[in-house]
């Protein structure tokens, strides 16, 4: 296990985005840092119903801890797992997404704000929003959360623009601010390779305990959810 991995996962940070998400087979507790993990992808075995509780988790520890002005959410539900319930909550930039004609747009919209906000920084001499928010004052950037339900049913739609768009979102999402989470059951297809950490449920014997992996790490880490 890589040291820098481990720092990430259990740190203790006051931050709002660093979440608590259950604890490692020692007991040790591990938490996912938002803002450094780029993005996620949650895995379930095809057999298994795609659970939200682990975006519900994300969701209702970071919702509370973060005014609207410092972090903003946009949800793709089209499988209709629950999520709906977040209408209303004044963190949302638009309500819940269930619709198809509305996927596209927007997952545009994301790829449009970031190059805006590269744009801004070169304008300001910084290169991510950490360096930007230091010296933007009242007017600091908010971080924005976009959660995908079962990505393979999003690429669905329009299979070769949407992962046209989320190949250009990637490799800026981070140090623009934007925290890209997702679900699949098809962890090897090509859009899944887009992002850069895993948590893989595995086995039915194994229902709580998760792999978590890093791009760059050469070894999982079994972790014991905490989603009551």
């Amino acid at each position: 296990m890589s040291e820098t991995l481990l720092e990430t996962m259990t740190r203790d940070s006051s931050s709002g985005l660093i979440v608590p998400i259950g604890t490692d087979l020692s007991g040790a507790s591990v938490s996912l840092d938002l803002p450094k993990i780029e993005s996620l992808l949650i895995s379930y075995p095809k057999w298994m119903t795609i659970d939200p509780a682990i975006i519900r988790k994300i969701i209702d520890f970071t919702l509370p801890n973060n005014k609207p002005q410092e972090l903003r959410l946009i949800v793709v539900d089209l499988c209709e797992v629950g999520l709906k319930s977040y209408d209303g909550v004044e963190h949302l930039l638009t309500p819940v997404i269930e619709s198809v004609d509305r996927v596209i747009a927007s997952h545009q919209w994301v790829n449009k704000e970031i190059v805006k906000r590269l744009d801004l920084f070169r304008e300001s001499g910084v290169k991510s929003i950490d360096e930007y928010n230091q010296v933007a004052g009242f007017m600091a950037m908010e971080y924005i959360l976009v959660v995908d339900v079962d990505i393979s049913e999003v690429v669905m739609i329009a299979p070769s623009k949407i992962y046209d768009i989320m190949s250009t979102i990637m490799p800026n999402a981070r140090k623009t601010g934007f925290i890209m989470v997702a679900t699949t059951k098809h962890p090897r297809d090509l859009m899944s390779k887009l992002y850069k950490t895993r948590i893989a449920y595995k086995g039915e014997d194994e229902l709580g305990i998760v792999n978590y992996q890093v791009e760059g790490s050469v070894e999982t880490v079994k972790i014991k959810l905490d989603v009551a």
